[in-house]
């Protein structure tokens, strides 16, 4: 085992710990501020408008469309009502107009998939304290640039947060009322990992995929976007770079593997291939000489629920894997930022991995990856999949 993991619980919306490993935590000045993910609400996720007013409806939408694929609009309660009851998406974002919020917001509150209410209001000031009156509504906006601004870091918040965690006690049983399916998922994601790196993909794969996802978003601003750059640029840029730059990529690959989805997950075989052959290459040329190998640490910041939460501080000597891949950073004040993130959502608790590394004991692959992302200058590590880790201390 290279790498132990440390977990201490940073923020639930109670409030936000002081301390952080025994060391006291500092909030990040703006120049700080992590970058934020090209996370868009694709899969699983759903944008939802309730707006009676049809002024400027176009023009809004076309905004809200650079932030989600898949948008139902509404100006009847009721029916808007109706589609959420029989709806299958596991996330839901509400936009709601402040002509109707009052009339529908109890419902909304009842409802588990909707994560956050924005109100959309000509009149802030008289409705900036709805949050404290109800759970849910994440705050007022009186113009769609803002509200699309807060939309993107809440998606990339509930991105984080539904990472796939698999814990695995001394006696290799699985610490989950599940145990068969968790067990059954990371066999047989690490099984069609193997199969996939052994296949030879080839243009026609790729275009197979824009094709689907095409025909899955016809009318969606970002997929034709990120579609045609794949068909002409793929190529041209490193996965890595594709891995931090494509909305369509990241959000994609990240969902099909948490969902275990294998038919998506076969469709970007040719992706996750070449990911993990980017990253295995640049940790051959990082850690391959002797002086490059001193253990190193690495900070994960995100939610879990209570339940997770409870388990995971009974887990101390179990080992914690991980199906996807896992961006973490070796600045410990940005993964901070991305638990504190947490602070107003009552169903999660914000928790800071930390991951301690030890690059003599080669078991799993990572690499730094400043010089290919989109984003450099970050101080961020990506570990392949599968990687494992064993649980140290938790508090």
């Amino acid at each position: 085992m290279d790498a132990f993991l440390g977990v201490k619980k940073l923020v639930s919306h109670s409030g936000i710990s002081g301390k952080i490993c025994d060391t006291e935590t500092s909030i990040a000045t703006p120049n700080k501020r992590p970058r934020r993910k090209p996370v868009v609400m694709t899969g699983n996720f759903r944008l939802i408008w309730l707006n009676e007013n049809k002024d400027n409806f176009n023009n809004s939408l076309t905004q809200l469309q650079r932030v989600s694929n898949s948008i139902n609009s509404f100006d009847d309660a009721d029916e808007c009502i109706d589609f959420l009851t029989y709806m299958t998406e596991d996330i839901v974002f509400m936009i709601v107009s402040e002509t109707l919020y009052r009339d529908i917001m109890q419902v909304l509150q009842d409802i588990g998939q909707i994560k956050f209410v924005y109100i959309f209001s000509d009149n802030h000031t008289q409705l900036q304290n709805l949050n404290k009156e109800w759970s849910k509504i994440k705050g007022v906006y009186v113009d769609i640039t803002s509200l699309c601004g807060d939309l993107l870091t809440a998606s990339e918040m509930c991105h984080r947060n539904t990472l796939s965690i698999n814990l695995i006690g001394e006696s290799d049983r699985i610490v989950d009322e599940k145990l068969n399916t968790l067990e059954c998922s990371f066999m047989y994601t690490q099984i069609l990992k193997e199969i996939l790196l052994t296949i030879d993909f080839t243009r026609e794969h790729i275009d197979q995929f824009v094709k689907y996802y095409k025909e899955r978003f016809p009318n969606g601003f970002i997929s034709s976007h990120d579609a045609k750059m794949l068909e002409t640029e793929y190529y041209h840029k490193s996965p890595i770079y594709w891995y931090t730059s494509s909305s369509l990529l990241y959000s994609t690959l990240n969902r099909a593997l948490r969902l275990m989805d294998v038919g998506l997950i076969v469709k970007l075989g040719f992706f996750l291939r070449d990911l993990h052959q980017n990253i295995v290459k640049l940790h051959m040329e990082q850690f391959s000489e002797q002086s490059h190998l001193k253990p190193f640490t690495v900070y994960l910041g995100q939610g879990l629920s209570q339940t997770d939460f409870e388990q995971l501080k009974n887990a101390t000597g179990y080992l914690l894997s991980f199906n996807n891949f896992l961006s973490t950073s070796c600045d410990r004040e940005v993964s901070s930022i991305f638990a504190e993130s947490n602070a107003s959502d009552p169903n999660h608790i914000g928790v800071l991995f930390q991951i301690s590394v030890d690059p003599s004991i080669a078991k799993m692959f990572y690499a730094d990856i400043e010089d290919e992302s989109q984003y450099q200058n970050e101080k961020e590590i990506l570990f392949s999949m599968h990687s494992i880790f064993r649980v140290g201390q938790v508090k």
